[in-house]
């Protein structure tokens, strides 16, 4: 028996037909194989490279990102000795303010002495007025002064030795009758 009647025998005609061009496929689909592994061969090749170009390019954000880290960092230091500034300004501002109601106070009363401090002045400027009319009079008054020191000196020298016989004098004077002892 031939092989054909042995398959037909064992296969029906349309199964047959059918097993044939599957078969006839599956030789096809094997012949483009290389083909098709050397497509994927160059794609995954070219995934790789492109994994790498990623690999490089995560590693250059990483660095960028552990510095931009780094200047957050500084920034939030920064921003806290900003924060303790304010608070002592904030602190120091208050005193401003505390210090700007007292002198706000002080000046109130200032104006509501302002009147009196006006007379005062006036009184003052007519005393200044009335000692600037008599300074020819004071200066005519050292004037004379200075030209009786002289004279006054040439006295004291005099006098001072007359001083003994002036409390002898006094002490003769008190023993008098009729005289009472002078109360010391």
């Amino acid at each position: 028996m031939r092989w054909e009647t042995l398959l037909s025998a064992l296969f029906p005609a349309p199964l047959a037909l059918r097993a044939l061009d599957d078969l006839h496929a599956i030789a096809e689909a094997a012949r483009e194989l290389p083909v098709i592994e050397q497509r994927l061969t160059e794609r995954i090749d070219a995934l790789e490279s492109r994994a790498d170009e990623m690999l490089g390019l995560a590693g250059g954000v990483q660095d960028q990102l552990e510095g931009a880290l780094k200047v957050g960092r500084a920034l939030d230091a920064r921003g806290e000795s900003v924060l303790l500034t304010m608070a002592d300004l904030e602190g120091r501002a208050d005193a401003v303010l505390e210090h700007a109601a007292r002198l706000d106070g002080h000046g109130e009363e200032l104006a509501r002495q302002g009147p009196m401090l006006v007379a005062a002045a006036l009184d003052v400027a007519r005393e200044g007025g009335r000692l600037a009319d008599s300074l020819p009079a004071l200066e005519r008054a050292l004037e004379l002064i200075d030209q009786l020191a002289p004279t006054a000196q040439t006295l004291a020298q005099t006098v001072e030795p007359l001083q003994g016989a002036t409390e002898r004098l006094g002490r003769i004077v008190d023993r008098l009758p009729g005289r009472r002892p002078a109360q010391t």
